[in-house]
Parts: structure tokens; sequence; C-alpha cells
């Protein structure tokens, strides 16, 4: 029978604190990407439909990826702007004014976006019972 000493023991413990450390941060940095992406409110969407249409609703956006990044971040810049403008000393209410329109504009975008895939989704997947 082999004897552990204390340094291997400590050394077996703080490998195996360290790789739970290091799947929890990969799970929180995930989770952080996908929610930096749109990915939660676009799940909320998704699951209210059956299982086909929900496939080929991804699909879609999957097809449409890179327009569908750019509107996100178009979006976020433009909360951003606003934001900025909002904490401006004296506030400038034409400045607001067109924060605002351009968060409107970057909103319509992406419901644009997320409506074409919703057309496209029923498109390809056929009628049947929920």
């Amino acid at each position: 029978m082999r004897r552990l000493s204390w340094g291997r023991i400590l050394l077996v413990s703080a490998l195996g604190l360290s790789l739970f450390a290091n799947f929890f941060l990969a799970g929180f940095i995930m989770k952080a990407v996908r929610d930096r992406f749109g990915g939660e409110a676009l799940g909320m969407v998704a699951r209210s439909y059956p299982a086909e249409f929900r496939t080929a609703f991804r699909q879609a956006l999957r097809e449409d990826r890179p327009a569908a990044r750019r509107t996100i971040r178009e979006l976020r810049q433009a909360h951003l702007a606003l934001g900025e403008t909002l904490a401006a000393t004296p506030r400038d209410e034409a400045a607001v004014e067109a924060a605002l329109a351009r968060v409107a504009r970057a909103s319509e975008a992406l419901q644009a976006l997320v409506q074409g895939a919703l057309r496209d989704a029923a498109r390809d997947t056929a009628p049947g019972p929920r």
C-alpha cells in the first residue's frame, strides 16, 4: 500500500479545483456570448413554436448570421449612444430625439430580420397539428 503525502493530496486538490473553475468560467463565457448576440431573446421567440418550425427558424437565422450580428450590434450601439446623450450636461433635446430615432430604426431592422426568418420558416414547414 502506497502512502500519500500531503503535497500530493494538495496538488490533486488544486488540480481538481482548477478544473472546476475552468468549467465554470467556460460556461459563464458561453452564456455571455449567447446573451451578447441576442440568443436568449431569440430563444424565447423560438420556444413558442412547434419543433419542426423551430428547426426551420434557427436555420433561417443561421443562413443570415452576418446580417443578424450586424443588426444586433447596431441596436446595441444605438442604445449606448442614447445613454451617452442622456448623460450629457446640458442635455440637448434635439440630440436625444435623434438618438431615440436611431434606436427605433435599429429596433425595426432587428424586428424585420426576425420576421423574415419567421416567414422563411413558415414557408419551409408543412402545416400540421400542434
